[in-house]
């Protein structure tokens, strides 16, 4: 009996441990995945920005080329 008890509680303490560090490796690649695409977006968005502001007005008289 003493030797069963202590093959369920190693295999125990195995699956538990196997399940600790498979949702701790779920919650840290799904937080790494929000901050990327926040920072993609945010870069994306900057760009954007960045172009909309070097357009330059459009400058009065004739066209080159007429």
């Amino acid at each position: 009996m003493n030797s069963r008890l202590g093959t369920l509680l190693d295999w125990t303490l195995a699956d538990f441990s196997f399940l600790g560090i498979a949702i701790w490796q779920y919650i840290s690649v799904t937080r790494d995945l929000k901050r990327s695409k926040a920072r993609e977006a945010a870069e994306r968005q900057a760009a954007e920005q960045n172009a909309a502001s070097s357009v330059s007005p459009p400058v009065p008289g004739h066209p080159e080329g007429q």
